[in-house]
């Protein structure tokens, strides 16, 4: 009884704290009408849950990102050096509060020169500029190794679409488990997605199934053991939808005697043949990349 009684009490004191704390925040809160502004802030700015340093994080918004501010908490802070008010924004599907001393109306271009310069870059290897208000982010390459020869390795057009892989590199750009390909998307000759600033989802492989297909792969075996994996970014020019798959399988066989090549291996016995896994994670992904919901599939063969 006593345990009942003080679990009750406790949930009571936690749905008060928060009903408290929200009224806190209401009682402190000043709207206004919706404003644009950007994230000015190396690293990206944290939006948290609750107008304070120790309020949940949702999600880090990327530098140079455009949010919208719709009302500040009253009293001025100062955090990092920079002094403001804690504001709550809407960034995407998310609804929070960040610092507002990380926020501006205007970016300096000279912040972000590199990454102003590929995307001219890109545009003088098209032959036209993109049609895109142009998104900066702190999250983008390292352009140190990089060629102003920029070059287009593949290009692909269906119905109104068309896709693009740029290589940056005078050896093209596509390794063994990685990739540094600039990947554009246009529809009806406005750009609808790119990787510039962030990672390469791979090098333009084919049009399949009304799909481009964009891909990064690598393998390797040796005697018994043989493993792939391979990350595919699939656009679907039918629905417009955007999937991101991870395959990974892993093959190990048995051996009929152990020698020193196949030391590491394993004797085939009625216990053991041959064993057979595999992981293929789906995601349906929006055009920025923010992920929609994920199928993750697993199979098991084993003799």
């Amino acid at each position: 009884m006593k345990k009942t009684l003080m679990i009750t009490i406790l949930l009571v004191s936690s749905l008060n704290c928060k009903k408290n704390q929200t009224t806190e925040i209401k009682e402190k809160l000043l709207d206004f009408p919706p404003k644009e502004m950007l994230i000015h802030a190396n690293g990206g700015l944290r939006l948290r849950e609750t107008p304070n340093i120790n309020g949940t994080i949702l999600i880090v918004i990327p530098n140079g990102s455009t949010i919208k501010t719709y009302g500040i908490v009253s009293q001025d802070e100062t955090h990092d050096g920079k002094t403001g008010k804690w504001t709550r924004v809407k960034y995407l599907h998310y609804s929070g509060f960040v610092f507002s001393g990380f926020l501006t109306e205007k970016l300096d271009p000279k912040d972000f020169q590199t990454d102003i310069d590929i995307l001219n870059q890109i545009e003088n290897t098209l032959g036209f500029k993109i049609n895109s208000k142009y998104q900066i982010s702190l999250d983008s390459r390292d352009k140190n190794k990089y060629v102003t020869n920029f070059e287009i390795v593949k290009d692909l057009h269906y119905k109104e679409f068309r896709a693009v892989s740029i290589t940056p590199e005078i050896n093209g750009c596509e390794f063994y488990g990685d990739s540094n390909c600039y990947n554009l998307i246009f529809k009806n000759n406005s750009l609808i997605f790119h990787d510039i600033n962030s990672n390469s989802i791979g090098m333009l492989q084919d049009l399949k199934d009304e799909k481009f297909i964009f891909l990064i792969e690598a393998g390797c075996g040796a005697g018994c053991d043989y493993s792939y994996n391979s990350t595919s970014h699939e656009f679907n020019t039918e629905s417009e939808k955007f999937f991101k798959i991870e395959n990974y399988t892993s093959i190990t066989e048995c051996v009929k005697e152990i020698d020193m090549f196949t030391e590491d291996c394993i004797k085939c016995s009625k216990d053991f043949k041959y064993s057979n896994y595999s992981k293929i994670t789906t995601q349906e992904i929006d055009l920025n990349r923010n992920v929609i919901k994920t199928d993750v599939k697993e199979i098991l063969d084993k003799k």
